[in-house]
């Protein structure tokens, strides 16, 4: 007689390794973090040297980084004699140019010099580089990441750079695109200006029109979908059992978005199953099998 156990297990390990090649073809989404832009002219050879060496316009070296990342996408053997100028551009100064650099050195796992170079990247000043770095890391099977990951589930407190009275830009519930003034601090005639470090939606806002000290705390960005979705399907691969806290938040009915509340059982399901392979084998045809 047939062992439904066994078969069972076949389909359930199928099933996640469709879903492990998934996600590791799509773990990343061109453009993730960089937005407003338009980087659509196919450039030629020439024109992609001209571009990522032209420091005297950042926007160019980036249209040069969109269309390499193209190309790697396209399966083009060629693009890797732009490799060098890639991991160059991920110490620039400008941080949209080390996003995008993060972000393109995860279009090739197999890379050794794109495995090395990451890794310094989560130390950057800048948290939309160190997300990128942290998914593109993932891509080799790398979770030296996974704090980052795990910080894309939270929420981000954003702070007065210096002390004066707050003037709010934003109201609750605004989505907030990241690097968008979200307040000022005026103190006598002058004022600097807040940015939003990360997108998100603002919540728990201070009083406009108070005066705080630097440091205080002005409101918190909840995480953005597409932010959290990625990080969700990063963790499917890289999660362990410390992740399961910050997971069930997104596992249950008041989740509005369908798309994050599946990922976040699929991802729990695959800690879970990795963490206890026993319980995996015991539990047969259970949900992995659907």
């Amino acid at each position: 007689m047939p062992n439904k156990g066994s078969g069972a297990r076949k389909v359930s390990l199928k099933t996640h390794l469709l879903v492990f090649g998934s996600l590791l073809a799509f773990v990343l989404v061109p453009g993730l973090f960089w937005h407003d832009v338009w980087f659509g002219r196919v450039l030629n050879d020439t024109e992609l040297d001209e571009y990522l060496n032209d420091e005297t316009s950042p926007r160019r070296i980036q249209h040069g980084l969109a269309q390499l990342g193209e190309r790697l996408g396209g399966g083009d053997p060629e693009a890797r004699r732009w490799y060098p100028r890639v991991m160059e551009l991920a110490g620039h100064e400008e941080p949209e140019i080390r996003n995008l650099s993060a972000w393109l050195m995860g279009q090739d796992a197999e890379s050794e010099g794109f495995r090395q170079r990451l890794p310094g990247l989560l130390k950057d000043s800048n948290p939309l580089v160190r997300r990128n770095a942290a998914l593109s890391l993932v891509r080799f099977g790398d979770a030296r990441g996974r704090p980052e990951l795990r910080s894309m589930l939270l929420a981000w407190v954003v702070k007065s750079p210096q002390a004066g009275r707050l003037r709010l830009l934003v109201e609750p519930d605004d989505e907030i695109r990241s690097g968008s003034p979200v307040a000022e601090i005026e103190q006598g005639e002058t004022s600097v200006a807040v940015q939003a470090p990360v997108s998100g939606k603002a919540d728990n806002l201070a009083e406009d029109g108070q005066s705080v000290d630097a440091g205080a705390e002005l409101m918190v960005l909840l995480p953005d979908p597409v932010h959290l979705w990625e990080a969700l399907r990063a963790l499917y691969l890289v999660g362990t059992e410390e992740d399961l806290e910050l997971i069930q938040p997104y596992l249950g009915s008041g989740e509005e978005n369908e798309s994050i509340r599946s990922q976040a059982h699929l991802t729990r399901e695959a800690i879970l199953n990795r963490e206890n392979p026993r319980d995996e084998k015991i539990s047969g045809s259970g949900a992995a099998d659907q």
